[in-house]
């Protein structure tokens, strides 16, 4: 387990879930847009703690939550476009699970794709991307600060969800 999530572990993220989830609700975006973004960040957020607890993406929540995020892009007027970033970022994570299958699991796949549901084709890549930035800036610290060492892993949802949140807050 991390070190630095060991008591109360639940206040930060309920924290941020409150902060993102009032911004969404306060800006001028049709409601359909709002519940979509509400619903799937809110699973997204939920796996992100289970990855950082367990380095685990379990299966019986991921894929009956893409097949929501499916369906509940299907109430909003660019569907075509967040299945079609859902879809991207489920080939690229595919792809470097393949090449290197320590640093990315099954999990981190199925959980791209909520990630790509989310912010659409267009921003897919960088999101993806900012995730790995993200996560090499969590670990330069958490090594600086000796909580980790070189050789620790350090599960990818959570950086995900973050570069996710972002790129939905500044974007909407």
């Amino acid at each position: 387990m991390i070190p630095f999530i060991k008591s109360k572990p639940m206040i930060p993220y309920f924290l941020l879930h409150i902060a993102w989830s009032l911004f969404i609700v306060s800006r001028d975006i049709p409601y359909s847009y709002k519940i979509f973004y509400i619903i799937v960040l809110s699973i997204m957020q939920c796996l992100a703690y289970i990855d950082i607890k367990c380095f685990l993406i379990p299966n019986k929540i991921v894929l009956p939550s893409i097949v929501l995020s499916i369906i509940l892009s299907f109430f909003t007027s660019d569907f075509k476009n967040l299945i079609l970033g859902g879809i991207i970022a489920f080939a690229i994570i595919f792809v470097l699970a393949i090449i290197y299958p320590q640093g990315m699991g099954g999990g981190d796949v199925k959980y791209a794709f909520l990630a790509g549901i989310v912010v659409g084709k267009k921003l897919v890549v960088y999101s993806l991307l900012s995730g790995l930035i993200i996560g090499g800036l969590i670990s330069l610290f958490l090594m600086i600060f000796k909580l980790i060492g070189r050789k620790d892993y350090l599960p990818y949802g959570p950086n995900l969800f973050i570069a996710t949140v972002l790129f939905i807050l500044f974007n909407i």
